[in-house]
């Protein structure tokens, strides 16, 4: 009955065979489409393509109706004046247009910016996207030997342009006063500092937010004052040059927008790629609107300008660096012909510019006659440390030979070396006044510069290939500075020393290539990492763990490595529970220091960069300590060193651990094997055959009480791998303050160092290492 009250009264006629007329050719379809070859259809709309046999159709026919059969051509021209085509591709040489090549440069550019030697580096190395850049990682051949051994023996070069630059003008007294806020003295030399205040030499510092040292580390910074020519009164309006890393850039400029009482005067608009034709005009553009300006409320005129994509900086490392740079650059050539246009009796910009600054000529002669007589015929780890040179540069474009040649760089043929005098100390030096800093001065030089057509036009013109040519007319002088890099100062080798060069925007291919067929190798992002892990150097971000930059990219590589875990299959995965490693893919610090301090674990911990205390730690003595800053201790870090006493290696999240006495005294590998029951159980289980059954439960009974946990933790390694320098296992690790302590006074000292173990997450075996405390080097 109920089934009876659910039916309709009445059922529509129409409805219901219209319903059924739909099922029904939906049928036929299927059973029409599977006697038809693979591809074809007969139901859903068919464009008059589809409706023509196969071997009639032609890819012509969806553009052009006059190639359809005459019976077909009427009903296809109603679809496509009704139909939207997908607008032709230009062909190739349509594309390749100059106009065309410059728009698309710049569109490409839209999410992540590209050096200028971006082209170079992409046909040769593998590009990464990292902070909004498009940078080299490393070179496509297994080159790391080659590449290492250049760096310590011949020279090796990286574009480090990503390097953000800021200009920080207003009176000297003020800007002190609010830099002293984001550092510390306890740390070194920082802005005040009497050897860099002058501009002589570039300084380095760790910057922290305000008043908040040691926490809240912002990141290390590179700084250059720039040297004063007026005295008196207005002497005392400088500015101050600071090189940051891209991932700091938000974070500091909100800082010194908040110390100083910064307002942004007006976001220029991005710079588009209408009008321009070509890469040099685009450049110029940028330069005139590329820079963000901030200035203070108040009456204490201070200014801060984000220099964006106004200079370049070139890394070259190595002991042939300097020779490198002489032959790419040729200072004495270059001051020679600079000297020649400022005697002359013709008039010219140049010769008026330098009227205008009297001791630009004194500094050029002054610095190129130090580069002639000492610099040269010195390694780059012999000179004053970071100090800065100053030159004018002809265009290396017109000097290429298009063949690469060795430096030549005999010390023997200096016979004056030891009895010339130091044209570089303290007393006789000169201040490394330069063009560089004047935008004017940029602008009409990159205004004047000479494209690559009209130079080979006129070399085109030489009856001999290798007779020197006049481009007189063509050549243009570019200003550039040179800042020396100590390199290891805790090591005999000073692997890292060589020269930054620093060049105008638009310049960089000139000088890249310049120094390329002059033998210096080309390196990436990957080899700078490795080679600071070489010298004991924490790399940053990657290794600055106390800072955002640092968190940020060390998440990422966890959570890299623990989808890299995941995706293996289950019964391929590590059992890390077995091994007794509670973080595999993390670094635990704040849980470190409140098991070491018996506190209770807040989550907030720093890294300890104290010049004086680490310096008593490095002589394994205990350091004295206010009663306030030891109660900070309590949450600090210490960065350390470890090098691998036998075989081995150590690997990322490995753990550093106190020996026991028995350890101590043996001082060889330790086996962990032991501490595992179920390695015993596995072993007894083989051997039951050829052992007793009351052996085997003696053993296991002996062990069964063993704590797996036996050697305490007491740091974690970030990096690790082989050192080619020294021949055995390296890495660089952070370790608790507090444990520290405890290691100085139980652990034996062997080779200048402390006695530890250190166990990777993937072994369960103790290996025995050497600790030292790592050397505060802030530079980037």
């Amino acid at each position: 009955m109920s089934l009876l009250e659910s039916c309709p009264r009445s059922v529509d006629a129409k409805s219901y065979v219209q319903r059924r007329v739909e099922s029904i050719s939906q049928l036929l379809a299927v059973v029409d489409n599977e006697m038809l070859p693979k591809g074809e259809v007969t139901h859903g709309p068919r464009t008059f393509l589809q409706r023509l046999p196969r071997h009639m159709r032609r890819r012509a026919m969806s553009r052009n109706v006059k190639r359809l059969p005459r019976r077909c051509r009427f009903p296809a021209q109603r679809l496509l004046e009704n139909a939207k085509l997908r607008k032709k591709s230009p062909n190739r040489s349509r594309r390749r247009r100059p106009s065309n090549l410059v728009r698309e440069y710049v569109r490409r550019q839209g999410k992540c910016r590209w050096l200028e030697t971006h082209i170079w580096h992409a046909k040769r190395f593998r590009m990464v996207e990292a902070w909004q850049f498009k940078l080299a990682l490393g070179g496509f051949q297994r080159s790391w030997r080659a590449t290492f051994r250049d760096a310590a023996k011949h020279a090796t070069m990286r574009d480090v342009s990503h390097m953000v630059l800021l200009r920080l003008s207003g009176q000297e007294g003020d800007l002190l006063d609010g830099l002293r806020r984001l550092c510390s003295s306890r740390l070194g030399l920082t802005f005040g500092a009497a050897s860099t205040l002058d501009g002589s030499r570039e300084g380095s510092s760790v910057l922290y937010r305000a008043d908040q040292y040691p926490f809240h580390c912002i990141g290390p910074v590179n700084f250059l004052w720039q040297p004063s020519s007026s005295t008196g009164e207005h002497c005392c309006r400088r500015i101050l040059w600071l090189w940051i890393h891209p991932s700091v850039k938000d974070e500091l400029v909100a800082e010194l927008c908040r110390v100083f009482g910064l307002v942004e005067v007006e976001k220029r608009e991005d710079v588009t790629d209408e009008n321009f034709h070509s890469l040099t005009e685009f450049r110029m553009n940028v330069q005139l609107a590329g820079a963000e300006d901030y200035c203070s409320a108040d009456e204490s005129g201070v200014k801060l300008t984000i220099m964006d994509r106004m200079l370049l900086r070139f890394r070259l490392t190595g002991p042939k660096s300097t020779a490198i740079l002489d032959q790419a650059l040729n200072m004495r050539k270059s001051f020679e012909r600079v000297s020649q246009l400022l005697n002359s009796e013709q008039s010219n910009w140049m010769k008026s510019y330098f009227s205008e600054n009297p001791r630009l000529a004194e500094c050029l002669a002054q610095h190129t006659e130090a580069w002639t007589r000492e610099v040269f015929w010195r390694n780059p780890a012999e000179l004053a440390p970071r100090i800065v040179l100053s030159y004018l540069i002809r265009n290396p474009r017109l000097e290429f030979t298009f063949r690469k040649t060795l430096p030549d760089q005999n010390g023997s043929q200096n016979t004056n070396l030891d009895s010339c005098c130091s044209l570089l100390d303290d007393d006789n030096r000169q201040l490394p006044f330069s063009p560089l800093w004047d935008d004017g001065f940029r602008a009409e030089v990159l205004r004047r510069k000479a494209s690559q057509r009209e130079i080979d036009k006129v070399k085109q013109q030489r009856i001999v290939k290798t007779a020197q040519t006049d481009m007189s007319h063509l050549e243009s002088f570019v200003p550039v500075l040179l800042i020396q890099r100590p390199g290891s100062q805790d090591e005999n080798d000073h692997l890292g020393c060589g020269w930054d060069l620093v060049v105008p925007s638009d310049w960089g291919m000139e000088f890249w290539l310049a120094m390329q067929y002059s033998t210096a190798r080309a390196v990436g992002l990957d080899h700078s990492r490795t080679l600071a892990a070489e010298r004991g150097v924490f790399h940053f971000p990657e290794a600055w763990h106390d800072c955002p930059a640092g968190q940020t990219w060390n998440a990422d590589c966890c959570e890299r490595d623990l989808q890299a875990y995941k995706k293996r299959p289950k019964n391929r995965r590590l059992r890390y529970d077995k091994l007794k490693v509670k973080y595999p893919f993390e670094f635990p610090w704040a849980e470190l220091n409140a098991i070491w301090t018996k506190t209770t674990n807040d989550g907030s911990y720093f890294v300890l960069r104290d010049r004086e205390i680490l310096n008593s730690l490095a002589l394994f003595n205990q350091p004295k300590l206010d009663a306030d800053f030891e109660k900070i201790c309590s949450k600090a870090l210490v960065q350390v060193k470890i090098r691998c006493l036998s075989r081995g290696i150590v690997k990322r999240y490995a753990m550093i651990c106190m020996p026991s006495a028995e350890d101590v005294e043996n001082e060889k590998e330790v086996s962990f094997d032991i501490l595992f029951d179920e390695c015993l159980s596995v072993a007894a289980k083989k051997r039951k055959n050829h052992l007793p059954e009351q052996v085997t439960a003696s053993v296991e009974t002996d062990h069964a009480a063993e704590d797996v946990n036996s050697r305490n933790v007491v740091g974690f390694a970030i990096d690790g791998g082989y050192s080619l320098s020294r021949g055995c296992g390296i890495g660089i690790g952070l370790c608790s303050y507090a444990a520290l302590q405890n290691l100085i006074s139980t652990s034996v000292k062997i080779h200048s160092g402390l006695f530890v173990l250190y166990r990777n997450k993937t072994t369960r075996k103790y290996f025995p290492a050497i600790l030292n405390i790592a050397a505060a080097d802030f530079s980037l």
